[in-house]
C-alpha cells in the first residue's frame, strides 16, 4: 500500500491512524445508512460454528472461538508489539492481534473489514 507506515520505524499514533483509516469494524446505523448496516449485518457479523470453535486439550473447558469473537469493546484503538503477536499465533491461542480497534459492546462480533 502506498504510504503505508512502517512499524518499529513510525510512531504508533502514525501507525493506528493508518489503520483505522482502511479498516474499521462500525455497524452503521440503520436509520442513518440502510444500505451499509445491511452489508456488514449480512457479510461481516462474526458467528461462531463448529469451524472455528475450540476446545481447550488439556480439560473439557468451554469452548472458545479461533477467531477471538466476540471481541472485547475497546475505547480506543491499541497497537499491540509484532514479537507477541507471532508468538500468539504460534502457540494457537489467537489472544493477540497485532492491533484492536475501537469497538462498541453491540460490536463485539463484528468482523474488520476496509
Amino acid at each position: 500500500i502506498e504510504d503505508a507506515p512502517i512499524i518499529g520505524q513510525d510512531s504508533e499514533d502514525v501507525i493506528l491512524d493508518f489503520i483505522g483509516k482502511y479498516i474499521s469494524c462500525k455497524l452503521p446505523s440503520p436509520n442513518e445508512d440502510p444500505v451499509m448496516h445491511g452489508l456488514v449485518k449480512k457479510f461481516e457479523l462474526h458467528k461462531c460454528n463448529s469451524y472455528c470453535l475450540r476446545h481447550p486439550k488439556k480439560c473439557r473447558g468451554k469452548a472458545r472461538c479461533k477467531f477471538s469473537f466476540p471481541r472485547s469493546p475497546c475505547l480506543k484503538p491499541v497497537l499491540h508489539g509484532v514479537a507477541s503477536s507471532i508468538a500468539s499465533h504460534k502457540t494457537g491461542s489467537y489472544k493477540k492481534r497485532l492491533y484492536e480497534l475501537q469497538r462498541k459492546e453491540n460490536e463485539k462480533c463484528i468482523n474488520d473489514y476496509n
